[in-house]
C-alpha cells in the first residue's frame, strides 16, 4: 500500500475515533448528571418506591463486594422495569451505531469540553455526501461526521460568561419585580399587564438588551475559534439544482395521495449537543445559527437522549393547562378545533388541582402538557414527584412560567424558606427539563429567565398557533419566535432546551 494511502486510512481511522469518543464522552457525562439529579430528587426514601429502591440501589453498589451479585441484580431489574427514569442511567450498548437511526435532514452540532475544561471538542454532522466521477454531489440517506475540531480554552473565561449570565437572569427578575412594584394594587396589576404595551422601551429594558448583547459577544468570542473551523455554508439558502435526496422524493409520493397537507420543507433543522456548562448559555443567538436557510434550532443533552426522544411513535396531540385562567381559556378557544380532543385540565384559583390530580392529568390523559403559572412548573409537582412518573406518552410539555410580579415572589419565598438548596437547584430549569426527559417527555419548551405574565401569554398564543393551524415543527415554531422577538426585547428570551429533532 502506498505511504500516502496509508496515511488517508490512519486519518480516517484517527477521525472516526477523535468522533465516538466525543460523543460517547458527552452521552457518559449527560447519563452522569442525571444520576445527579435523579439522587437528588430521591433524597428522602419515604417519597416514594423510586427512592427506596434508588438509596437501595445505591447502597448496594458500595457495599457489593459483601452483598450477593443477585441482590443488586434484583434492584436493578426492578427500577429498570417500573420508573422510566431510571432507564435513562445507562449507556446505549449500540451508541457507535445511533447516527444512523437518525433522521438524516437533521444538521447536528455537538460542543463538549474535556473533564479539566482547557479543551473544547466540536463535531458536525449532516447527510453523508459522495462524489461520483464527472457528476453532481449525490446525497445519500445517512448522518455522519463531516468534520470534528479541537481548541485549547481558558476555564476561567467561560467561568466569567456563566457568572454573566447568571446576573443577568438575576437583572432581569429584578427587573420585572420593580416594574410590578409600580403597579401594587392587585387589582389593577392583571389589568395593566394585560393592556401594557412593550414597544415602549424603559431605562431598564435598554440595559437589559445591552447586556445580553454583551453576553451574545462573550458567547462569540469564546466559541468562534472552535466554530470558524466548521463549514457552515449548507445553513444559508441552497440552490433549487442541489440534489434532492431519495427519501424526500419518496416522502414527497406519498404525501401526494393523502388529503392533508404537510407544511413544506423551509429550511434547515439544527440540533445543538452541549455539556451542562454551555447549556446555560443562550446558544440559540449564535449568529450562524440566524443564518436564512436555517428554519428550526433546537437543544439536548447528548447524542443518546436525541436519539431516544426520536425513536418513538408519534402519539395523537392533546393539551392540559393550569392558572391564569380567563387568558388560559381564551387561547385554548381559538385553537380547539386544531385539537383531536376536548381540551381538560384545571384553571383559576378556585380550581386548583391537588397533587394526586396533576399527576394523574400527566400519566393518565396527555400527549402534550401546557402548563401556564405564576410558580416553576415544580412548584407544583415536587421533583421527588415527578421523577418516578412515566412520561413516555406525553410528547410535549410547555412550561410558561417563571412569572415574576409582587405577588408570584410572595408566594414563593414563602414556600422556598423550607427548601434546601439542592431542592431549589431542581427548581431551576436546566434541571426540571433533565427530569421530565427521563420521564421520557419527548420535547420541553420552558423560559430560561423570569418573564412577565403578558409575555408568557403572548409566547404562548403564538407557539399554540404555529403548532396546531400552521403545522409548524416544534424547533421551527420556537426559532421563528426568536427571530420576531430578536435580541432587543430580552424579557422575551424562551430557552428552547427541549426541541428534540424537528418532526
Amino acid at each position: 500500500m502506498p505511504p500516502s494511502t496509508c496515511w488517508s486510512v490512519t486519518a480516517s481511522l484517527t477521525l472516526q475515533w477523535q468522533v465516538n469518543i466525543s460523543a460517547l464522552f458527552q452521552s457518559s457525562c449527560a447519563v452522569a448528571t442525571m444520576a445527579e439529579v435523579l439522587s437528588c430528587a430521591c433524597a428522602g426514601i419515604s417519597v416514594s418506591q423510586l427512592a427506596s429502591l434508588f438509596s437501595l440501589h445505591r447502597k448496594l453498589l458500595i457495599s457489593r463486594e459483601e452483598r450477593p451479585s443477585s441482590m443488586l441484580k434484583g434492584a436493578v431489574d426492578s427500577l429498570s422495569s417500573f420508573f422510566k427514569a431510571f432507564s435513562s442511567l445507562t449507556i446505549n450498548p449500540s451508541h457507535l451505531n445511533i447516527l444512523t437511526e437518525l433522521p438524516p435532514n437533521l444538521k447536528i452540532m455537538l460542543l463538549q469540553h474535556s473533564e479539566d475544561g482547557s479543551e473544547l471538542y466540536g463535531a458536525f454532522y449532516e447527510m453523508t455526501k459522495t462524489n461520483q466521477k464527472g457528476k453532481t454531489t449525490q446525497v445519500t440517506g445517512t448522518l455522519a461526521c463531516s468534520k470534528v475540531a479541537k481548541v485549547s480554552v481558558c476555564p476561567q473565561a467561560l467561568l466569567a460568561l456563566r457568572e454573566l449570565t447568571q446576573t443577568f437572569g438575576q437583572e432581569t427578575s429584578y427587573a420585572l419585580y420593580k416594574e410590578a412594584g409600580w403597579h401594587k394594587a392587585e387589582g389593577r396589576l392583571e389589568v395593566f399587564e394585560e393592556h401594557q404595551i412593550f414597544d415602549h422601551k424603559t431605562s431598564a429594558e435598554e440595559m437589559l438588551a445591552a447586556r445580553f448583547r454583551e453576553i451574545v459577544q462573550d458567547m462569540e468570542d469564546y466559541l468562534n475559534p472552535l466554530l470558524t473551523q466548521f463549514d457552515f455554508s449548507c445553513l444559508r439558502p441552497q440552490d433549487a439544482s442541489l440534489p434532492v435526496p431519495e427519501m424526500t422524493k419518496t416522502k414527497d409520493k406519498d404525501e401526494k395521495g393523502s388529503s392533508v397537507k404537510a407544511p413544506a420543507e423551509q429550511g434547515e433543522y439544527v440540533v445543538l449537543l452541549a455539556d451542562q456548562k454551555l447549556l446555560e448559555l443562550p446558544l440559540e443567538a449564535l449568529s450562524i445559527l440566524h443564518e436564512e436557510g436555517v428554519c428550526s434550532v433546537s437543544r439536548d443533552f447528548s447524542l443518546q437522549l436525541l436519539h431516544s426522544r426520536l425513536n418513538r411513535q408519534e402519539p395523537e396531540k392533546g393539551t392540559d393547562g393550569t392558572s391564569l385562567s380567563v387568558r388560559m381559556n381564551e387561547i385554548l378557544e381559538t385553537h380547539s378545533q386544531h385539537s383531536t380532543k376536548l381540551w381538560e385540565g384545571f384553571m383559576g384559583s378556585k380550581q386548583t388541582p391537588s397533587l394526586f390530580q396533576m399527576q394523574q392529568l400527566l400519566l393518565c390523559r396527555c400527549s402534550a402538557f401546557i402548563y401556564l403559572g405564576m410558580e416553576p412548573f415544580t412548584a407544583n409537582i415536587p421533583p421527588a414527584k415527578l421523577a418516578p412518573m412515566n412520561l413516555s406518552e406525553c410528547r410535549m410539555a410547555l412550561l410558561f412560567d417563571l412569572v415574576q410580579n409582587h405577588a408570584s415572589v410572595h408566594r414563593q419565598s414563602n414556600t422556598d424558606v423550607y427548601k434546601s438548596a439542592e431542592q431549589l437547584d431542581l427548581e431551576k430549569p436546566l434541571k426540571t427539563a433533565m427530569l421530565l426527559s427521563m420521564g421520557g417527555v419527548g420535547c420541553v419548551v420552558l423560559n430560561q429567565w423570569h418573564s412577565s405574565f403578558h409575555q408568557n401569554t403572548h409566547n404562548m398564543a403564538s407557539v399554540l398557533d404555529n403548532l396546531l393551524r400552521a403545522r409548524h415543527t416544534s424547533g421551527q415554531v420556537i426559532h421563528a419566535l426568536r427571530r420576531k422577538d430578536s435580541f432587543s426585547d430580552t424579557k422575551s428570551k424562551g430557552h428552547r432546551i427541549r426541541s428534540s429533532a424537528p418532526r
